[in-house]
């Protein structure tokens, strides 16, 4: 069995929630592409990062409940749920320890290597993503007893659909201001 994944490390007193006491919430509420590339991190951080770990928690304490279950469709997608908790996890760690720091230094133009492997990790996040999905779909036509609980059902679709947008938000538009030098 593997273990829990840590989706709290940052925000118990970590660098996400003493970031999130600093920051106005009026700049929170601009669109992206009004934000400078450092506003974009923080909003990043903020709006996505905090919030997905919050989600992966919640959904960590639900997974146990299946995993409980002798049921091994739900094993397996607490299974599935526990790799991409665990990538998300790591990945975001790396952003915020390694490519965020860089960027708001106004460095992001040399950070061709790091962000292609951000991108890459995303990649393949969005296809665990899918694969997700697909478990999640067949639960949920699956006979009444077999059945995905819809709190659970609902909970995924909404991490699949904040980490896509947090996905695009990256790749679409913060990467390549970076990389233009922009801070």
């Amino acid at each position: 069995m593997r273990e829990k994944p840590n989706c709290d490390k940052w925000s118990q007193g970590g660098p996400i929630f003493a970031l999130s006491r600093d920051v106005p919430p009026e700049e929170t509420h601009r669109g992206p592409e009004a934000m400078s590339v450092a506003e974009l991190v923080d909003h990043i951080r903020i709006d996505f990062h905090l919030v997905e770990l919050e989600l992966m928690k919640s959904l960590a304490t639900s997974m146990d409940r299946l995993r409980g279950s002798s049921h091994p469709a739900w094993t397996s997608l607490c299974d599935a749920f526990q790799v991409v908790a665990d990538e998300l996890t790591a990945h975001m760690e790396k952003e915020e320890k390694v490519l965020f720091p860089w960027i708001r230094a106004g460095r992001g133009d040399l950070a061709h290597a790091p962000i292609r492997v951000m991108v890459l990790e995303h990649a393949e996040t969005l296809g665990r993503l899918d694969a997700l999905r697909e478990r999640v779909r067949a639960l949920g036509s699956a006979s009444e007893a077999d059945r995905l609980p819809a709190e659970v059902a609902s909970a995924l679709a909404s991490l699949d659909r904040h980490v896509r947008e947090h996905v695009h938000l990256e790749n679409d538009v913060l990467f390549p201001r970076a990389l233009r030098g922009e801070s």
